[in-house]
């Protein structure tokens, strides 16, 4: 993977929503930091959960700002450009209370087409696999 600036041109908001919830919730996409990194911002049930994306020499990684007040970080391992899955496996998590505390441990995200993203996030609890948050986004204008 080449190092280089996230986006070419002035950061910008992108609006989703995520309407495979209970109702459809807004989720923006902001580029930061000198165009290094993405927040992914979204707000569950009034608990606003952040992740930021961004890379780290050739390995792209994300921390998870989730609700549950723990933070789990991840590597991207895989991309298969002919289906537009992109997998996130487990490194290590922040402010986790027990060991066996709940957590996000992997994700995958599939990129569909322009205007649509699917994404899996597995929890963990007790030190293994307990279930899985499956989100749809299709792009707002």
């Amino acid at each position: 993977m080449r190092r280089t600036s996230v986006g070419a041109t002035k950061p910008k908001l992108l609006f989703w929503k995520i309407p495979s919830f209970l109702r459809p919730l807004p989720i923006n996409y902001e580029v930061i930091s000198g165009r290094s990194a993405v927040v992914e911002r979204v707000v569950v049930d009034k608990m606003p959960m952040e992740t930021i994306y961004h890379l780290d020499g050739a390995r792209l990684l994300l921390t998870h700002y989730c609700m549950l007040g723990n933070q789990p970080r991840m590597e991207a391992k895989e991309f298969d450009p002919e289906s537009g899955e992109l997998r996130f496996e487990f490194l290590d998590v922040t402010n986790l209370p027990s060991p066996g505390a709940p957590h996000m441990h992997n994700a995958k995200f599939q990129f569909i087409d322009a205007d649509h993203v699917s994404a899996d996030w597995e929890l963990f609890e007790g030190g293994k696999y307990k279930s899985t948050e499956h989100f749809e986004f299709t792009r707002v204008e």
